[in-house]
């Protein structure tokens, strides 16, 4: 009797050390294909985000050169398809639908500057979105602050030539004019009489002392008119429905008729590559 008792006992054991080990078993296996299931998934979400970021470079490339080279009006570059578009599967997870390009004017920000004595600032008055040789701007605000500076002001006309598709100054029509910088913050000197069908120069040169808080502000009547500024090319590449691989560029603002002047990169830190949440 107690040595079948002992049996039972033992056999017990076993079986209780066989169903221990089975769960071990099976809890492994699930970790384990839980993990291998992970590992692909993250694998295939890094080549898409590959593809999505290759996509949007060349994008944005594509639409660099359309500006640089080609001379096209930056806000026709807008597009909501891959350029170049590419075969069907080249990109894996990306369609020729899930490219983006859109161009922000970055203008009327004020960047109030400072002038060294006997030094010159330069703006351009140009319609830096499109190809027209006209400003559109018939008056001007000149700001500067510091007591005991005057502001020299060249205004240098520039009107476009079709024919030779060049920028040509013309000098009989440029003025000047000398005004007080005073030691408060919002004064300005009205310039007016401008031709809106020209873009212009503006030679601002800071006399017998330093100057901070130079601004020109460009109006038309009274709309201020935002020209010669900066705009940014975005591009992106949607590859899941939370994120996205971005490239965006700020570039100067320059006209794209222009035979003396070209869009240029503004600088090598203004490119930037983000991956960010959502889509727009």
């Amino acid at each position: 009797m107690q040595q079948a008792e002992q049996q039972n006992d033992k056999k017990g054991s076993v079986l209780l050390l066989t169903l221990i080990i089975t769960m071990i078993i099976l809890t492994s296996s699930v970790v384990l294909g839980t993990l291998i299931i992970s590992s692909l998934r993250r694998s295939q979400d890094e080549t898409v985000s590959m593809s999505a970021f290759y996509a949007t470079a060349s994008t944005v490339e594509q639409a660099l050169y359309a500006i640089r080279k080609e001379k096209t009006v930056p806000k026709s570059i807008e597009r909501d398809t891959c350029n170049p578009p590419f075969p069907a599967n080249s990109f894996p997870g990306i369609d020729n639908a899930g490219c983006h390009v859109k161009v922000d004017s970055i203008k009327n920000q004020r960047l109030y500057q400072s002038i060294k004595k006997n030094q010159t600032l330069e703006y351009e008055l140009i319609d830096s979105d499109g190809i027209t040789a006209e400003a559109d701007v018939d008056n001007i605000k000149i700001y500067c602050r510091y007591d005991n500076a005057w502001m020299d002001v060249t205004l240098i006309p520039i009107s476009y030539v079709a024919s030779g598709n060049q920028w040509k100054p013309k000098p009989e029509d440029t003025k000047k004019y000398l005004f007080p910088c005073y030691d408060f913050l919002g004064s300005s000197y009205p310039i007016t009489g401008l031709n809106p069908t020209y873009s212009y120069r503006v030679v601002l040169r800071a006399l017998y002392a330093d100057t901070s808080s130079v601004d020109l502000v460009a109006f038309n009547g009274t709309n201020e008119v935002g020209v010669g500024g900066k705009f940014t090319v975005r591009a992106w590449a949607d590859y899941s429905a939370f994120s996205r691989q971005e490239i965006k560029v700020e570039m100067k603002g320059i006209s794209t008729i222009s035979s003396l002047f070209d869009n240029v990169l503004y600088s090598e830190q203004a490119i930037v590559k983000d991956i960010l949440p959502g889509t727009t």
